[in-house]
């Protein structure tokens, strides 16, 4: 490299160096914003419920019958949501005005929709119910 092009790269440290810090002073004063501590204690909460459950979800899914392909089916839903979630909430969090009691309700429909996987029904016995069902219709009775 010649003596410019190191110049050149130093310059751009330089620079690199000095936004880092802007970003991190930013970041320790926004955590330190009172009015905002409710807000990322839900928004904790809210993620630490996903966060935990999903890595579990393949498993569950195996669990009551469903094929990989199945689950692999289940698990493409998820990042779609978390592609077109956030704005579409961020939408609906700004028209109901209250950000804070929004991420409570989202919150709480996530533990309820996270216990609702406990009731879902295992897919072997769907099917067996279903072909035993279609076989007394077709037989002669």
């Amino acid at each position: 490299m010649d003596a410019t092009k190191k110049e050149d790269v130093k310059g751009w440290l330089r620079k690199a160096k000095d936004k880092a810090k802007e970003g991190c002073k930013w970041i320790s004063k926004d955590m330190k914003t009172e009015r905002l501590i409710w807000v990322k204690i839900i928004f904790f909460f809210q993620s630490a419920s996903l966060v935990t459950l999903y890595p579990y979800l393949t498993i569950h899914m195996r669990s009551l019958g469903f094929s990989m392909e199945d689950a692999a089916l289940v698990n493409t839903a998820v990042p779609l949501a978390d592609i077109l979630g956030p704005p579409m909430a961020g939408l609906l969090a700004d028209k109901l005005g209250n950000f804070r009691a929004f991420m409570a309700a989202v919150t709480f429909l996530n533990g309820i929709s996270s216990l609702a996987l406990l009731f879902v029904p295992k897919v072997a016995e769907n099917v067996a119910m279903n072909c035993i069902m279609n076989n007394n219709m077709t037989e002669p009775g």
